[in-house]
């Protein structure tokens, strides 16, 4: 899916930021990877780089991130922290123009979050995907890129 909404800081809260017509514009595509009991596991791709954009544009169709205390429901799953990863980061290098990418594995606590939450079948299928696209499976399109896996 694709989530296409302006954000900008909230009038009603400073410290949050808020869907806004006159904020800036933010797009943010998700993919799901695959459906737990509680949870859901996405890929995430932001094209644009706004303060809490993820956890802003999750929020705003109703899905926010579990484990999040500023933009959750109060009704998360038992998780253990805000479940947000990011598990691969591409980018240009300013100075040698060198395509890099960079990627993190897994922590336990998520993937804990995620068997305790889910069907542990699913998620472990979905883990081992993870782990094979953070061994060269990356974008080779040119474009920078920030990848974050977020349950939700």
């Amino acid at each position: 899916g694709r989530i296409d909404q302006p954000i900008a800081r909230s009038k009603k809260d400073r410290k949050k930021m808020a869907i806004d017509p006159e904020g800036r514009p933010s797009i943010t595509d998700w993919t799901v990877l695959a459906r737990g009991r509680n949870v859901t596991l996405l890929d995430v791709h932001i094209l644009t780089g706004r303060t809490h954009q993820i956890r802003v544009h999750m929020k705003s169709i109703g899905h926010p991130v579990c484990g999040d205390p500023i933009y959750g429901s109060g009704r998360d799953a038992k998780v253990p922290r805000l479940m947000l990863h990011a598990y691969t980061l591409s980018f240009t290098h300013p100075r040698t123009g060198e395509r890099m990418t960079f990627t993190a594995p897994l922590p336990e606590e998520f993937v804990q979050g995620l068997r305790g939450n889910g069907d542990v079948t699913s998620c472990d299928n979905t883990i081992s995907i993870m782990r094979m696209r953070q061994n060269g499976k990356a974008r080779t399109d040119g474009t920078d890129e920030f990848r974050k896996s977020t349950t939700g």
